[in-house]
């Protein structure tokens, strides 16, 4: 079935059914007959899965139906396919830090350039207490694709997935 906008909102203010202990073990039963290597992660709205054992291809239909059967976000979903990658935020959203989001489009001109430097500031102090993402768990055999390894480093280290910090 189809989520209702009513779901959609949910999720995006952190109180959608992606969050529990019933979407985590969907995961971890799909992803473990799929068969391939993935590190799961707790957002602040979810899970984020990453694949490990390997590139996928974000237009194929193997991608598509293990997206679909791990209840991935339909918006996600096209929008992975639409660019042809896979996206995930690497700091927290300001919403969840309670800041408003940033001053002016791109490009900006001096005046709003310099309230956006402001806005930066404020921003990156309030990320350097909170995590985008915590390692729940490694399914499946471990394997790290050497063309994944950095991608993860990167991630990780960014997101703080490993520290004990709060979500945001």
């Amino acid at each position: 079935p189809r989520p209702t906008l009513a779901a959609h909102l949910k999720r995006l203010f952190g109180r959608g059914e992606g969050t529990g202990d019933a979407t985590l073990a969907r995961l971890r039963d799909v992803l473990a007959r799929d068969r391939g290597s993935y590190r799961v992660y707790r957002t602040a709205g979810g899970y984020r899965v990453l694949a490990t054992d390997g590139e996928r291809d974000p237009d194929s239909s193997d991608t598509t139906r293990l997206m679909e059967a791990t209840g991935t976000d339909p918006w996600f979903v096209r929008l992975c396919r639409a660019q042809r990658s896979f996206r995930a935020r690497l700091t927290p959203k300001p919403w969840r830090l309670r800041l408003l989001a940033p001053p002016g489009d791109f490009p900006r001109d001096s005046e709003v350039e310099e309230r956006f430097r402001e806005w930066l500031t404020r921003y990156e102090r309030a990320c350097s207490d909170h995590a985008t993402c915590r390692l729940v768990e490694q399914i499946g055999d471990g394997y790290l694709h050497e063309r994944i390894a950095p991608l993860l480093e990167l991630h990780d280290r960014v997101t703080r997935a490993t520290d004990p910090l709060p979500l945001a």
